[in-house]
């Protein structure tokens, strides 16, 4: 079996260790690792932090724990091919066997994903985010805390939603688009941009 290594070293990555130990595998975990550019040598949670130039995709596994998802899809195209990524569960997560989750994604604590639902790869479902039936959610997206996303919506990959989003049902959502923290988006939104507010509409620069 081998170790399991974790991108990041911020809240997000001591959030993943503590899911870790939640499902009994933390004791795999040898490193955190930061880019080579701004890795500093430490430890969080006595486990040491090691530049990305040390990880061997022979003997390691990685998690993505980063919530910027172009961050981490950047991470994620650096990294080599070879490389595998758990995707990782939270026990206390409600799902249907219908629901599908991509390699390497991350649902956290409280989640609640109903039934035939589609999570693409490396995406993020932070801690009591509720997806309704039928969606399909692509790669890279992440939910921060508390998004609640109702049924029938289609979210586009590298999609990011700031804590307590809300988003109506049959809602679609292009690639690449930012939602704030506690928008209520109640049409689709076909141009990628930032949105905020209640209804949601887009920042202009």
């Amino acid at each position: 079996m081998k170790q399991i290594g974790i991108f990041g070293a911020g809240g997000l990555a001591r959030e993943v260790m503590v899911l870790l130990e939640d499902i009994c595998i933390a004791d795999r975990v040898v490193a955190f690792y930061e880019t080579d550019d701004v890795w500093q040598a430490r430890s969080l949670h006595n486990i040491p932090v090691a530049p990305l130039s040390d990880f061997d995709p022979s003997r390691c596994e990685m998690v993505l724990a980063v919530s910027n998802p172009t961050t981490r899809r950047a991470l994620r195209e650096r990294l080599p091919a070879q490389t595998y990524y758990p995707t990782l569960i939270h026990p206390s997560v409600h799902r249907s066997a219908s629901v599908e989750i991509g390699e390497g994604s991350i649902v956290c604590v409280g989640a609640i994903l109903t039934c035939d639902i589609t999570v693409g790869t490396h995406a993020l479902v932070d801690r009591t985010t509720n997806i309704g039936h039928d969606c399909r959610i692509g790669d890279f997206v992440t939910f921060s805390p508390g998004v609640i996303v109702s049924g029938n919506c289609e979210i586009g990959s590298d999609c990011f939603f700031g804590a307590g989003a809300l988003i109506r049902e049959k809602t679609t959502i292009s690639q690449g688009t930012t939602v704030g923290m506690g928008a209520v988006v109640v049409a689709s939104i076909h141009e990628a941009g930032t949105y905020f507010g209640n209804p949601a509409r887009r920042r202009e620069r």
